[in-house]
C-alpha cells in the first residue's frame, strides 16, 4: 500500500508492506500549493514513479484542505481512528496510459472549546494516532512542535482537545519582518540564552512585552545580536508551554526538527520530561485506516 502526508509546502510517500512497515520513502517539495497548479494527480504519478500499481492509496494531510485535491470532512472531538476512518474522501483518475486509480484522503479533527473557541487540524491527527499506537498510557499529552505547535490530550485511544500555537510562524515573522529583522537569524545557536528567554516568556507580561525585551536588552548590551534569535525564540516557547502545564510529568514530542530539542530543552526547565518520536509515525495510523477500507 501507499501512503504520503501530503502538506502545505511538501510531500512525504511512503509505500508499506503488508505488516505496514515502511519499504521505501520519497520526499518532495510539491506541496499543495505547487501541486495544484500542476494538478494534483500528475504531481502524485511523477513523484511515486515505479510505486504505483495496483495498491490502496492514502493521502493525508492538508490535501483533504479547501486548497487541497478535495476537501474532507471534519471529525469532531473526542475523536478515534474509527470515526476518522468513517469519513474518508475519495478521488479517482486515470494516469497517462489509462489506467483508473482511487485514493482515500483522510479528515481532519476540530475541537470545538468553550466561550466560543475552536481549533482544528489536518496532518497532524494521523501521527497522534499512530503514536497513541506505541505507548500505554490512558491519559497522554503530546506536542506537535512546528510552525503551527498543537498540544494534544488522549484519553483512552481517543483525540480529546487540543489547542494551537503559532509559535513558529511569529517568529518567523517577526524574525523577517519586524524590528527584529537585523538581530534575529544568526548563528550559533546559544542554549543557555534560548533558557534565559524561555525564563522570561514563563512570566505573567503580556507577550508582545516579553517580545520587546529582545530588542532592549540588546540595545542596553545585555544581549549580544548573535544570541537575539536564542533569545526570541526561548521567550515564544516557554510562553507557550506556560499556558499549557499541568500536573503533566511527560511530553511526548512528535518532531523531526531541532524545534524537538527546543522543546525538550524548555519542558525541562518546567521539570517536564520528554520522549521524541519521529513524524514517520503516522504510517502506522494511515495503516490501519486502510485496512479498515
Amino acid at each position: 500500500m501507499l501512503v504520503a502526508d501530503w502538506g502545505t509546502s511538501s510531500l512525504r510517500i511512503y509505500l508499506l508492506d503488508e505488516r505496514g512497515e515502511i519499504v521505501t520513502k520519497r520526499t518532495s517539495e510539491k506541496g499543495i500549493l505547487v501541486a495544484k497548479t500542476l494538478g494534483f494527480e500528475k504531481t502524485l504519478e511523477l513523484e511515486a514513479e515505479g510505486l504505483l500499481n495496483d495498491q490502496r492509496i492514502l493521502l493525508g494531510g492538508m490535501i483533504g484542505s479547501r486548497n487541497g485535491w478535495v476537501e474532507t470532512e471534519y471529525v469532531d472531538c473526542p475523536a478515534t481512528l474509527e470515526e476518522i476512518a468513517n469519513k474518508l474522501g475519495t478521488v479517482t483518475w486515470r494516469n497517462q496510459s489509462g489506467t483508473s486509480r482511487t485514493a482515500k484522503i483522510t479528515p481532519g479533527v476540530r475541537f470545538l472549546g468553550k466561550n466560543g473557541m475552536s481549533d482544528i487540524m489536518r496532518g497532524e491527527e494521523l501521527q497522534i494516532l499512530g503514536l497513541m499506537q506505541q505507548i500505554t498510557d490512558e491519559h497522554a499529552t503530546i506536542v506537535l512542535p512546528g510552525t503551527h505547535s498543537k498540544w494534544v490530550s488522549v484519553i483512552n485511544n481517543t483525540i480529546s482537545e487540543f489547542r494551537t500555537y503559532m509559535t513558529g510562524e511569529v517568529f518567523e515573522l517577526l524574525a523577517n519582518w519586524s524590528i527584529l529583522k537585523s538581530e534575529a537569524r544568526t548563528e550559533p545557536f546559544d542554549n543557555n540564552v534560548f533558557l534565559d528567554g524561555v525564563k522570561l516568556g514563563s512570566t505573567k507580561n503580556s507577550l508582545t512585552n516579553l517580545i520587546f525585551q529582545v530588542r532592549t536588552q540588546l540595545i542596553s548590551g545585555k544581549l549580544q545580536p548573535s544570541s537575539c534569535d536564542s533569545f526570541l525564540s526561548g521567550i515564544l516557547i516557554g510562553n507557550e508551554i506556560s499556558h499549557e502545564v499541568r500536573n503533566q510529568r511527560l511530553i511526548h514530542l512528535v518532531s523531526n526538527s531541532k524545534l524537538s530539542k527546543l522543546y525538550s530543552m524548555a519542558l525541562q526547565y518546567f521539570n517536564i520530561e520528554s520522549v521524541t518520536y519521529d513524524e514517520d509515525i503516522f504510517t502506522k495510523s494511515a495503516f490501519h485506516l486502510l485496512n479498515q477500507n
